[in-house]
């Protein structure tokens, strides 16, 4: 059952992935299409030859020679005013760097800013973000794949412990109504969604980990094979983040892990395939705590 579940819970992260790259370009395209056609659009543009307003140009520029003599001190002197308030505007943007590194968590991101941040390098992999919407333009539906993928025969008993059974295993990328980013490989996988303000944040990834402990042990069935799995969760220290935690599949002596946590007003969540090739099990703290860094310096 191990080796099964395993494989399918690859497969379906990779699928997803795929999803999301594919979406991903899709997007691109799409703006980089109409960016050429206006940069077209001006390069065709005639171009102005008007021989007089040349001689003109002339006339004037030489009766302005005196002018420009006279305008340097004032020149120079605006300088100097610009220079001192672009030094306090770099000691202003300095202030709040510092604010960000330390790693207070904002509390109004956007999906726009999700998708901006999160566009990012994150353990070594680069991640292409993609928001719920832009994914569902492609006419994908991630959770009905990610189930094909599992098998046709697919099933968690009890039931209502199927979605925590699939949350635990990807993070919850298959159902996420934010903002997803994944790597080339479909190696790592971050989701976000945003919330109306941090107390509601974490009361909804409180929610996903009272689901997973509220499963404990149950009966999985994949490829015609059926065994146990155990769903569990721990605490994690992640700065910045009012709460964040671990949860746990163990099967047949194999287990896996995915984490969450709640930062600012989003709940974040990440999974490393890696692990379902035979990778060592992930640091998810230090994985959530470089999500977390890119959000507040984003």
């Amino acid at each position: 059952m191990a080796q099964q579940l395993r494989f399918r819970t690859l497969f379906a992260g990779t699928a997803i992935a795929a999803l999301a790259l594919t979406g991903c370009v899709q997007s691109t395209d799409d703006e980089g299409g109409d960016d050429s056609s206006s940069s077209s659009e001006e390069s065709s543009a005639p171009e102005s030859s008007a021989p007089e307003e040349t001689t003109e140009a002339s006339e004037e520029s030489a009766e302005s020679t005196d002018e420009e003599s006279s305008d340097d001190e004032s020149a120079s002197e605006d300088e100097s005013a610009s220079d001192d308030a672009s030094a306090s505007e770099d000691e202003s943007s300095d202030s709040s760097s510092s604010s960000a590194a330390s790693g207070e968590a904002p509390e109004d991101l956007s999906d726009s800013d999700l998708l901006s941040s999160l566009s990012t390098q994150i353990n070594g992999a680069q991640l292409m973000a993609i928001t719920a919407d832009q994914l569902a333009s492609t006419g994908t539906d991630p959770e009905e794949d990610l189930l094909e993928a599992f098998g046709e025969d697919f099933a968690v008993s009890p039931a209502s412990c199927q979605d925590p059974f699939l949350n635990a295993l990807l993070g919850g990328v298959h159902d996420t109504d934010g903002v997803l980013a994944v790597d080339q490989e479909g190696s790592l996988m971050v989701s976000a969604e945003t919330f109306d303000d941090a107390a509601a944040a974490e009361d909804a990834l409180q929610a996903d980990r009272d689901a997973a402990d509220g499963c404990g042990e149950v009966e999985v069935t994949a490829d015609g094979t059926s065994g146990s799995a155990e769903l569990s969760t721990s605490d994690l220290e992640v700065e910045g983040a009012d709460s964040a935690y671990e949860a746990t599949v163990e099967n047949e002596g194999e287990s896996y892990s995915t984490a969450g946590m709640a930062y600012g007003n989003t709940v974040i969540m990440v999974v490393d395939t890696g692990q379902y090739e035979g990778d060592p099990a992930p640091d998810n703290a230090a994985l959530l705590e470089e999500v977390a860094t890119a959000l507040s310096e984003g």
